[in-house]
Order: structure tokens, then sequence, then C-alpha cells
């Protein structure tokens, strides 16, 4: 049992270094492509690869999927939300802002997700309410206060797809067999988003596989060590222990040239980190007793 729970936590730190550095070549792969471009050709290569990688071994399990296909549902609904909010943050704000605000709400949110009433609700009315989040993403981000609540709207998805990643995991799914149906129906709403907002997808070769980077280092390399840790650990303590990515963000801000290392900025974030520790564990004994 020790020794799964190093291994949940070596994933989620692994997921959190991935991520820190996929954030900062984001930001600068936007500023040369419209984020939309973007989302739909990083959505559209990870579902290729995992479905390429797992058809022969989830094909058989199709009853399986039919008893979660609701929760399966809701995870791809997340994922367009979660992944359509974070790329135009970080469109709009640097990527160590973009962490502050997400890792501030992933954990409350996840706490409160995570209640026993949640486990046995009969409607996806969460979902109903942040697919109608999609609409306003798209619009013009010229109001700073409603950017910023783009990352807030990010965190608060991504916290309940985590938690349908991990009862997945408990159903019987593996890290990839919940990855390669994770992004169907989220493929569906990008193609619809693509075509209602009129949005040329040609590109040259080079240009492609320097989305395909993206979708790489954003979707595929981080889902999979995080699928692997929410397979081995709770989502309370991937709460816990993502809170070190506005660090990890910010010094590869520093490493790729994006801003100048500023330690009294350094030692806030660092206190940030440490509070949002304290506030997720304490919340999380609260929800024990």
């Amino acid at each position: 049992m020790r020794l799964r729970q190093i291994n949940g936590n070596g994933f989620i730190l692994l997921y959190g270094l991935i991520t820190a550095a996929a954030a900062v070549y984001l930001k600068e792969v936007e500023q040369q492509f419209l984020p939309l471009i973007v989302l739909f050709y990083s959505f559209f290569i990870a579902f290729i690869f995992y479905a390429a990688i797992s058809f022969s071994t989830l094909w058989p399990q199709r009853a399986l999927i039919k008893r979660n296909w609701k929760l399966i549902a809701s995870l791809n609904l997340m994922t367009a939300v979660t992944w359509v909010a974070y790329f135009y943050s970080l469109y709009m704000l640097a990527p160590s802002v973009v962490a502050a605000f997400f890792l501030g709400t992933f954990p409350l949110a996840t706490i409160a997700m995570s209640y026993r009433q949640y486990q046995h609700r009969k409607v996806l009315m969460t979902e109903v309410i942040a697919a109608t989040l999609i609409i306003p993403c798209l619009l013009p981000l010229t109001n700073l206060s409603w950017t910023l609540c783009l990352p807030v709207i990010a965190a608060i998805t991504a916290s309940n797809s985590s938690i349908s990643s991990f009862k997945l995991s408990q159903q019987g799914f593996s890290a990839t067999h919940v990855l390669a149906v994770r992004f169907v129906l989220a493929c569906v709403v990008m193609g619809v988003l693509v075509s209602s907002q009129h949005v040329s997808l040609s590109l040259h070769g080079l240009d492609f596989m320097k989305i395909a980077l993206v979708s790489i280092a954003t979707l595929m390399l981080p889902l999979y060590f995080l699928q692997r840790g929410l397979a081995l650990t709770h989502p309370i303590r991937v709460a816990f222990l993502i809170q070190f990515i506005p660090i990890f963000t910010y010094l590869f801000e520093f490493l790729g040239g994006q801003k100048e290392l500023n330690m009294h900025r350094l030692v806030m974030l660092a206190l940030l980190t440490v509070i949002l520790m304290i506030i997720t564990r304490i919340q999380q004994k609260r929800k024990l007793r």
C-alpha cells in the first residue's frame, strides 16, 4: 500500500512538471495561431493516438462502456469545457497567473464535489451548466475580470473530470482506456465550435508539428501521468500535490525567457502554494469527520 501511494505521488508530480513546461510553450504557440485551431488539432491528435493504442483491448469491454456511459459523457463534456477555458486563459494571461488561479480553485472544487451526495446525484446538472460556459469563452476577451474567471472555470470543470476519471478507474478502466474514451464527444464538441466560428483549419507541415507538440505536451503526456496517479491515489491528495504547479510554471517562464527572475514574486508564489496546501488539508480533515 505504501509503495502504491509513493508511485501515485510520483505520477502526480510528473504531471505537474510537464503541465508547467507545456503551459509556457502553449503561450508561445498561441501567439501564432488562434486558440480554437490549437484546441481542435490537439483534441483530434490525442483522440487518434489513445484510440489507436487502446482499441484492441477496449473493444472487448463494450459492456463496461455501456454501463458507464453517463460517467463517460460527463468526462467528455467536462474535458471540452476545461480545455477551452484553459487555452483561452493562457492566450490572455501569463502562465504563472493562470496556474495560480487554477490551483486556487481546484482543491476547493474537488473537495466540494467529493461529498457523498455527489456520488448519488441523478441528473448531470453540473455538466449542463458548465456546457453553457463554452459560449462566453469564445467571446472577445477584453474584460480583465472576465478573463481571470477562465482559469477558475477550468479548475471547477477539471475537478469534476478528476473525480469522473477516478470513478472510471474504480470500475475497471485502465489509464489508457479512460483517455481513449475521454476525447470522443470532446472532439465532436470542438468540431461544432470550429464550424460555428468559420475558422480555417489549413496548416503547413511545420505549423502542424508545433501544434502536435502542444497536444503531446499539454494533453497526452500530462493526462497519462495524471490518470495513472488518479488510479493510485484519491483526488483529494491529487489536489494537494499539484499546488506546486505555480512555482514550476514561474521557473519555466524564467528559463524560457518570458520573465526575469523576481525573488519577491517567487516567494509570494511559494507562500500561496503553502497556504493552498494548508487549506486543502484542513478541508480534507473536516470532510473526514
